[in-house]
């Protein structure tokens, strides 16, 4: 998201410096094109060091500036050496397993999901979810918790096989999106849900989508209704300016180019 455009409720505006702190031994957010070459020394620098991940985050007009001074090299980062415990060291953790009544495996695990969570305050209050493919792929073990708890939380899928607005992203700051990472292959979204014990619907027709939804609305628990939508439509905007749509038409020429040149 453009520096600009934080704080005033812009689509898709998160805060990752939070969100990634308690994951993070680092988190770094680059506000000015001249920060950059000492932030990213230093993100790298704190991955290599640490056990932990490090995360940075690029808006994107700092993303297509350029740095007009000397950047320091990575060349002399290297991560730590490995350290691995010698063979006598696991014969002893074996033994050691093998002689115990019993072991112990703890896993933490942390569920998200707002319209889950929502819908728990209330079960006779049904919840509608409209997400994209790609979210849903991420969260679709809340999908199962909601099947568990009987939850009548309905999931209306836009499934585009790719994240949309990622792509759009990109071409509104002139770049070329790197489709090989941002598009892909989907389930069969209602044989998902009937294979997970909900209710499962497909809409590739338009003149069907109003009767489809009522029938899935009319199930009780959860389901999925998948609908296809065009993998080029692009979404309605909050905030557009000259300047995008300049560099979105600069994209587009550089696609067409690639597409002939297969580069």
């Amino acid at each position: 998201m453009p520096r600009r455009l934080k704080g005033i409720d812009y689509h898709q505006s998160t805060e990752p410096d939070l969100l990634f702190r308690d994951v993070s031994l680092n988190t770094q957010t680059i506000t000015a094109p001249a920060q950059a070459p000492g932030v990213i020394h230093q993100t790298i620098a704190s991955a290599y060091a640490g056990p932990r991940v490090a995360h940075l985050t690029l808006p994107q007009d700092v993303l297509s500036s350029k740095v007009e001074h000397a950047v320091p090299s990575v060349a002399t980062l290297h991560p730590r050496a490995e350290i691995a415990p010698d063979d006598h060291e696991i014969d002893a953790v074996m033994r050691r397993i093998d002689a115990a009544e019993s072991v112990v495996i703890r896993i933490s695990c942390r569920r998200t999901g707002t319209s889950f969570r929502i819908q728990a305050l209330d079960r006779s209050r049904q919840v509608i979810a409209l997400i994209g493919d790609g979210g849903f792929n991420m969260l679709t073990g809340e999908f199962l918790t909601a099947v568990h708890h009987h939850l009548p939380v309905k999931i209306v899928i836009f499934d585009n096989a790719a994240f949309g607005l990622i792509t759009l992203e990109a071409e509104s700051v002139g770049i070329l999106p790197f489709r090989e990472a941002i598009e892909f292959s989907n389930p069969d979204y209602a044989a998902l849900a009937r294979a997970c014990g909900a209710q499962g619907f497909t809409v590739s027709d338009p003149a069907l989508l109003e009767a489809i939804l009522i029938e899935a609305f009319a199930c009780p628990g959860p389901a999925i209704v998948a609908c296809s939508v065009a993998p080029d439509e692009m979404p309605n905007l909050p905030h557009v300016e000259l300047e995008q749509v300049g560099s979105y038409a600069i994209a587009k020429i550089k696609e067409a180019i690639a597409a002939v040149s297969g580069g």
